[in-house]
């Protein structure tokens, strides 16, 4: 009889490496393994791979920011770029940072992409499964207008807040000198 685990991540946060390292662990132990993933995946492009295992699972992908740094504007620079206004060079700014970036980790990548997901070599982030990655952009459009030249793929979704319900209380970073959770929710 052979024996299955069974890994999930529906509705939950999980760190999705650290699962895949487990069922693979599994598998050698001999065990059937079976993983129920997420239904999309909502990622910043600091965390490396999210995008390639979202590829993998087959399911939309959006990257989440705090200011806009991946959609290329006419309207303001990079702000990657310590400059208020580059001109004619604004857009520019913004492709170049999206192109170099992700590059000095493109080789990795690619050697992880195709040794543990089995998938081919990856040039960019830009498209998943044929269609443009949304982005989303967690500021204020009265802070931050969204320019004019963004393609649908780009939102800006106002800011983000954690909602503390009742089954959840704030606590303190440090108590005496000892880290603690800053929050402790309850079902």
């Amino acid at each position: 009889m052979a024996k299955t685990v069974i890994a999930g991540a529906l509705g939950e946060c999980v760190h999705v490496a650290g699962v895949s390292n487990f069922l693979r662990l599994a598998e050698a132990a001999g065990w059937h393994t079976i993983f129920l993933g997420p239904a999309a995946s909502i990622y910043n492009p600091a965390a490396i791979g999210a995008y390639d295992i979202a590829e993998k699972l087959g399911v939309p992908a959006f990257a989440a920011f705090l200011a806009p740094l991946y959609s290329p504007t006419k309207e303001f620079p990079s702000p990657f770029f310590p400059f208020r206004n580059l001109g004619p060079f604004n857009k520019l700014s913004h492709k170049f940072f999206a192109k170099m970036a992700p590059a000095i980790y493109r080789r990795p990548v690619n050697e992880w992409r195709r040794d543990v997901l089995g998938l081919s070599r990856s040039h960019r982030e830009e498209r998943l499964q044929g269609k443009p990655v949304t982005k989303l952009y967690a500021y204020s459009g009265a802070v931050v207008p969204r320019p004019a030249d963004w393609d649908d793929s780009s939102v800006v979704t106002e800011y983000w807040f954690l909602d503390a319900s009742a089954s959840c209380r704030v606590g303190r970073n440090h108590s005496h000198g000892r880290w603690r959770e800053p929050y402790r929710c309850t079902n």
